[in-house]
């Protein structure tokens, strides 16, 4: 299975078989290989990223230490960071929520300096 651009990469080798000179060639491969090197950069820095999850893979040795080690390890690596967003997303809203208080607050008392305002108010 691939998911990479096959056609991109397809064209690019297009590209330099049908360079006419060297200087086509280098023309080519000069405007080409900062995408191809990024696109490499990207996915390594991706599997380091996840390469401390391979060791969960394994389940440890029947030693207090490595399951105690093993279990942190999986909070750490994988619930955290799913759960992560929930708990910002709490705060925001609850934040969203006090700030929606203050202004209607703030609404109503700015619609007392005004005789006969009603004030439709969404929030």
């Amino acid at each position: 299975m691939s998911s990479i651009n096959q056609e991109y990469f397809d064209n690019v080798n297009k590209s330099i078989e049908g360079c006419k000179s060297c200087k086509e060639l280098q023309e080519v491969i000069d405007k080409q290989s900062p995408a191809i090197n990024d696109l490499q950069n990207s996915i390594n820095a991706q599997l380091a990223i996840l390469a401390p999850m391979l060791a969960l893979e394994s389940l440890p040795a029947a030693n207090p230490t490595a399951i105690v080690t093993w279990i942190s390890s999986f909070i750490t690596l994988v619930i955290l960071p799913q759960i992560k967003p929930n708990i910002t997303y709490a705060t925001q809203l609850a934040e969203i929520s006090n700030q929606i208080n203050n202004l209607t607050n703030s609404i109503n008392v700015a619609k007392l300096k005004f005789p006969n305002c009603n004030i439709d108010n969404p929030l």
